[in-house]
């Protein structure tokens, strides 16, 4: 039986509060490694999480992606989509594992 009770990541400050949150780890992990870029990475993720905040309540796409505005269609969407991108991610994994088989180099750089 399927209940009805509001989950945490359907609330509309999910999508942004992780995407912060992603862009704060990225940074972290860019400037333990003396990367540059970390300030960029955070600025990167703060500006989707704004882009969903802001753009979620006028674009029914970034509603239905971000989280809040998902209904039967969007749940249809989101299993057909994934399912897509797990057959393409097989096919590609298996024909990489049997090109690697066939030439014996053990990474497609040739190295």
């Amino acid at each position: 039986m399927l209940m009805n009770s509001p989950r945490w990541y359907r609330s509309r400050w999910f999508m942004p509060a992780f995407s912060v949150s992603l862009g704060l780890l990225m940074g972290g992990a860019l400037l333990a490694g003396d990367n540059a870029g970390a300030i960029w990475s955070v600025l990167l993720m703060t500006g989707v999480g704004a882009l969903f905040f802001f753009g979620g309540r006028r674009s029914e796409t970034l509603a239905g992606l971000g989280g809040p505005g998902r209904d039967e269609r969007w749940e249809l969407i989101d299993v057909r989509a994934t399912s897509f991108a797990g057959t393409v991610g097989l096919i590609v994994s298996t024909l990489g594992d049997a090109a690697t088989r066939v030439t014996g180099v053990k990474s497609f750089t040739g190295s």
